[in-house]
């Protein structure tokens, strides 16, 4: 989703420019996240009630 919204924000000019030759095609990619209820129940009474969000 994030690489879709930022996509979606800009445009590259492509007129004339190759991609570069990519030696190390080893890419590491996460399997699985786990998370327990208590520990979401925690993040979401750390929170702070009459701060908006959204980035400072």
């Amino acid at each position: 989703m994030l690489n879709q919204y930022f996509a979606g924000q800009c445009s590259i000019d492509e007129s004339n420019h190759e991609l570069p030759t990519m030696h190390n095609t080893n890419v590491n990619s996460l399997q699985s996240i786990n998370v327990t209820q208590e520990e979401i129940i925690d993040s979401i009474k750390c929170l702070k009630i009459g701060k908006a969000s959204g980035p400072d």
